[in-house]
């Protein structure tokens, strides 16, 4: 895991970094997601970057983890030069800081925007509904009915296909590499069958299905051109 993790005390009321934190992430546009069964939010940036980021709040010391997608669909920290991290972890620093000197008075009305999540105190329950049912809108108190948006369709610029398409990039890679002989196409096989394997979805079986078959061509290569080597010095 590499994350850019920050613990900071407070002396704020949990009202106050409630109302900051639902403040941020209204207008930065932040969405409920899961990452790795993990409650999070994010949201993806003018630069083509998933970013992503969760917080808690207990014992008046302020705990925020932030990261960004990887190629290989894991996880990066803020560190480097490129413009969608510095620009990330600079949000985050101002937040850190508006976190400190914000003056609850300020904030007697209530939260600053609206909550785009339909935020509620049964995060456990909200969490589990939207794992089971990702195309409808949690109910809440007072609701008459729940919001059903139908199936989501599959097109482009959806976060899924463009996974599915990186996927498939390195699924080509992978095999030109493994028929090379390259350890390269290894290392990229066994990335691919990582990620297809949270797909569940026929495509993410042919992409391991195609990364084995790399593999086994990759150890068939190895093996023969150890063969021949040890042919030739008999």
């Amino acid at each position: 895991m590499s994350r850019f993790v920050r613990d900071l005390e407070l002396d704020q009321p949990i009202d106050v970094v409630s109302m900051v934190m639902d403040d941020y992430l209204f207008h930065h546009q932040f969405i409920r997601t899961d990452w790795n069964g993990e409650m999070v939010f994010s949201l993806r940036d003018k630069y083509g970057n998933q970013r992503y980021l969760k917080w808690s709040y207990v014992n008046r010391v302020f705990h925020l983890e932030a990261w960004v997608k990887n190629l290989f669909g894991g996880e990066s920290d803020l560190r480097g030069a490129g413009l969608g991290r510095s620009e990330f972890r600079r949000d985050l620093n101002r937040l850190l800081e508006r976190l400190k000197t914000q003056n609850a008075a300020q904030l007697s009305g209530g939260h600053i925007g609206e909550d785009p999540l339909h935020h509620s105190n049964d995060y456990e329950a909200e969490h589990t509904f939207h794992k089971t049912n990702p195309t409808q809108v949690y109910p809440q108190a007072g609701d008459t009915q729940s919001v059903d948006f139908g199936e989501i369709p599959e097109t482009v610029g959806t976060d899924k296909t463009q996974d599915e398409t990186k996927l498939w990039f390195m699924v080509i890679f992978a095999v030109v590499f493994c028929l090379a002989g390259s350890f390269i196409g290894l290392i990229l096989a066994a990335v691919v069958i990582q990620r297809a394997s949270r797909l569940h979805s026929e495509r993410g079986s042919k992409m391991r299905l195609l990364c084995i078959v790399a593999i086994v061509i990759f150890m068939v290569r190895i093996m023969a051109t150890f063969g021949i080597g040890i042919v030739s010095l008999l």
